[in-house]
């Protein structure tokens, strides 16, 4: 009996930790530097671990008036952005969110973003619901990445 009861126990602790892993997972959250009234956008990769696709539907912060999430394309050989409904995420797979391409905008700050400054962003999945980030405000170096 007691052993039957310290199994169950087991199981249960087992199936707890299981249901508390993150389908989604979002590393490496940053964002330009930004003037009060002005504009930055948010870079991330999201890595699904679920075994179908996700999409990010919505991002908000109170550092910005407006949140969108955003993509750049080249059309006629110059870069233009545009509002996206969503970014898809592949089933056992990632998306990277970078200078160029999806991204979350944050359009007229509510603050001024310095270097260093941090802030959180929630974020909404379709599947995997509500989850909030701790952005870091970086430059952008050389080559596109990030310090």
């Amino acid at each position: 009996m007691r052993t039957t009861a310290m199994l169950a126990a087991l199981l249960l602790a087992a199936g707890l930790a299981q249901a508390g892993q993150a389908p989604v997972e979002v590393k490496n959250p940053w964002a330009r530097p930004g003037t009060r009234g002005g504009n930055s956008a948010v870079y991330m990769e999201i890595h699904n671990a679920e075994s179908q696709a996700d999409r990010l539907v919505a991002a908000g912060t109170d550092v910005a008036e407006t949140v969108e999430l955003h993509e750049t394309r080249m059309e006629g050989g110059m870069h233009r952005m545009r509002k996206v409904e969503a970014i898809e995420v592949p089933a056992n797979g990632r998306v990277e969110l970078r200078p160029g391409g999806l991204h979350v905008m944050l359009i007229k700050l509510n603050t001024v973003l310095r270097v260093g400054d941090r802030f959180p962003l929630i974020l909404r999945f379709e599947r995997a619901g509500r989850l909030t980030v701790e952005v870091v405000v970086r430059e952008q170096a050389a080559g596109g990445e990030h310090r």
